[in-house]
């Protein structure tokens, strides 16, 4: 019997695990270059980290178990890392330094409380940990809207506003996403 209150835990399990397959393939291709761009590096990272959030997040709804529970918030505590120096590296810009020490020491904190199984247990944290990803996403959607057009090629500029519409429209998702957790 699935854990959790049989909404479809199963089958959200079976999406996560079947959406590891498209972060297999595109790490493939960046796999078989020689040589690999900033750019290129911060997307492999990011796309590690979601393929390993992909992972055992499907194994924690199924099963329930704490060690299950403690990997999937690692993860998932360094996805705003990882999307930073995306975003950095996608608009060849740095962020304010502040911004840049927020995101690291808010990394080392989760990553701590996910390794102490607190961060998905704590009906403080867990609240706590929802704001900070949502915010970031809205900063780093900010960031993507508002670029400086001039410092890109137009085919830079139309792809990172490609990813600016995925990015907006996934910002929804996280809350709602780390809310039913």
């Amino acid at each position: 019997m699935p854990y959790g209150d049989e909404r479809g835990i199963l089958a959200e399990a079976i999406v996560s695990w079947l959406s590891i397959y498209g972060v297999i393939a595109a790490l493939y291709v960046y796999w078989q270059q020689s040589t690999r761009t900033r750019l290129e590096l911060c997307v492999m990272f990011l796309l590690e980290c979601m393929g390993a959030l992909l992972l055992v997040r499907g194994f924690y709804w199924i099963s329930g178990l704490r060690v299950f529970g403690i990997a999937t918030y690692l993860a998932g505590a360094l996805m705003p890392f990882a999307v930073l120096l995306f975003v950095e590296a996608l608009l060849r810009r740095h962020f304010p330094l502040l911004v840049k020490a927020f995101v690291l020491a808010a990394t080392i904190l989760f990553v701590i409380l996910a390794l102490a199984g607190t961060l998905h247990s704590s009906p403080y944290w867990l609240p706590v940990y929802t704001f900070y990803a949502f915010a970031m996403q809205l900063v780093f959607a900010g960031a993507i809207v508002f670029r400086d057009r001039a410092d890109l090629t137009p085919v830079e500029d139309r792809a990172v506003g490609a990813i600016a519409v995925a990015v907006m429209m996934i910002c929804p998702f996280v809350v709602t996403d780390l809310a039913s957790d």
